[in-house]
């Protein structure tokens, strides 16, 4: 298969994973809130929050095991793949042993003197800690396997083991009421089956269908090899962690300012910005290993080309949806909620704001991964993020108002994008003015457009599902704007023939 067609196929395939596992989570998180009730809830999200702003080393070995993994594919050299993902491994079972153990020796004074947890509900906030401990430890160990599945581009696998999770996160909400135990834990408790499931789905299909994969092993360790993979590794985490620092550094500054109903409209923002945000994550997995491969082979030209290409679909493929949803918050909460916490539409368009501001430079972050040199772009574009909560707590002492959150975490997401494009244009050699001006075209007429239409719908139209109306016809016509504006010839021609080619073998 040509790499072009991989890259439509494999987004297509996420992009269906995607609604598919969105329509399980927000039924899922409807269930599991009107079950538990806010404030179990608030408790959960809270908690899971402080575990998770350490869960971001997951996701960054993810993404070093799969940078050089990708790399040396680029390259043709299976043997020094080998040594990398041995290493890569080793180095994440180390780091996941120093995770927990650490989080296990801040139990008292994280559950009993910092977070603002409800009397009575102590001892079981303790438990549910140390089961997402376990979490953690599970998910860092599978990284490395899935980070082979992204390298190999075999997103198909990985799209149906994302689908099986959610599906029995579903089960799991379904059957909570019949628990006579109390739910709270054992919701958590069936969270940690299911990460092993995911593991172990992970793990066998790597060793049985995968040449050259197998249990790691420890004489393939060189202390060369690590010290590569930590220093890139180290930067990356720091990437990771501004943007989980940022966003539980938020969540801990709501919980002081305000209470654990506050955080549970936080918590549930998420949901919303992660069901959005996969529809533009989708195209970045499928199109970043061949960038990573492209810099890898020494082909610089078509490394730029995608570097573009993921930033122009990706805003397209997410703002076409999310426009539309911002308008529409309130009744998709409604709808979606038995009981919508105070702050949730704000929250929720706060982060999907965040999301389309971000992925419209994308690209870059993928080809400053490519490159290697993280230092610059890393202190640059991340660390800025780390400003929301600190600006935040601030704004919040003084006015004691939660709009504020919303303006600081929008303007930093414009100043981190700002930098991303300031960065890259120093590593490539490229026009920073030039890239703004292309940025601001392919982007202005759509959105202004989408915005438009979208609040005349708002406006004018009232009933239960106008979301319908909204979300469809403001999609399409993005959508059919976007391919007459951004798309040039050949990229026209192109998908025109893939489809073609795919209903032909239908």
């Amino acid at each position: 298969m040509r790499n072009s067609s991989r890259i439509i196929l494999n987004t297509l395939v996420q992009y269906l994973r995607t609604i598919i596992n969105m329509v399980l989570s927000l039924y899922s998180t409807r269930l599991v809130l009107s079950i538990l009730g806010v404030d179990d809830y608030g408790i959960y999200t809270v908690i899971a929050g402080v575990v998770s702003m350490l869960s971001f080393v997951t996701s960054s070995l993810v993404v070093t095991t799969q940078r050089f993994v990708s790399y040396y594919q680029g390259k043709e050299d299976k043997a020094v793949v080998n040594v990398f993902f041995d290493n890569c491994f080793y180095l994440h079972f180390i780091v996941a042993l120093f995770l927990a153990i650490s989080l296990y020796c801040i139990t008292p004074w994280l559950i009993d003197l910092f977070l603002n947890i409800p009397n009575g509900r102590e001892v079981v906030a303790r438990n549910i800690y140390y089961i997402v401990i376990l979490i953690l430890y599970i998910s860092v160990i599978a990284a490395p396997y899935r980070a082979l599945l992204v390298s190999r581009e075999n997103i198909i696998y990985i799209s149906l083991i994302d689908v099986c999770d959610g599906v029995m996160k579903v089960v799991i909400a379904v059957l909570l009421p019949y628990v006579t135990y109390d739910k709270l834990e054992m919701y958590v408790f069936l969270l940690l089956v299911i990460q092993l499931f995911n593991f172990f789905a992970f793990f066998i299909y790597d060793i049985l269908c995968y040449q050259g994969c197998r249990i790691p092993n420890v004489s393939n360790v060189k202390r060369n090899v690590l010290r590569e993979i930590f220093s890139f590794a180290g930067w990356n985490v720091f990437n990771t962690a501004s943007v989980v620092g940022r966003n539980q550094g938020v969540a801990l500054v709501l919980n002081k300012f305000f209470s654990t109903a506050v955080n549970s409209a936080y918590g549930l923002s998420f949901q919303i910005y992660g069901c959005v945000g996969f529809i533009s994550q989708s195209l970045k997995n499928a199109i970043s290993p061949q960038t990573i491969q492209a810099y890898g082979n020494g082909n610089v030209d078509r490394m730029k080309k995608l570097m573009y290409a993921e930033n122009k679909y990706a805003f397209m493929l997410l703002t076409s949806v999310s426009i539309p949803v911002i308008f529409e918050m309130p009744n998709l909460l409604s709808l979606w909620l038995n009981e919508v916490p105070k702050f949730s539409v704000l929250f929720s368009r706060m982060m999907i704001i965040s999301a389309i501001v971000d992925i419209a430079t994308t690209g870059y972050s993928t080809a400053n991964l490519a490159i290697g040199k993280l230092r610059l772009f890393s202190i640059w574009v991340y660390g800025i993020k780390l400003l929301t909560p600190v600006f935040s707590c601030i704004f919040l002492m003084f006015w004691n108002d939660v709009i504020s959150v919303f303006y600081c975490f929008i303007f930093f997401e414009f100043l981190s994008s700002f930098m991303k494009v300031y960065c890259i244009s120093k590593l490539l050699i490229i026009s920073c003015k030039e890239t703004f001006v292309q940025l601001c075209k392919e982007i202005f007429l759509p959105v202004s457009l989408s915005t438009l239409g979208s609040y005349v719908i708002v406006s004018f139209f009232e009933f239960q599902y106008r979301f319908l109306l909204t979300i469809g016809i403001m999609t399409v016509l993005y959508l059919f704007i976007s391919w007459n504006t951004i798309m040039d010839g050949n990229e026209k021609q192109f998908v025109l023939n893939f489809i073609s080619k795919k209903l032909k073998r239908i």
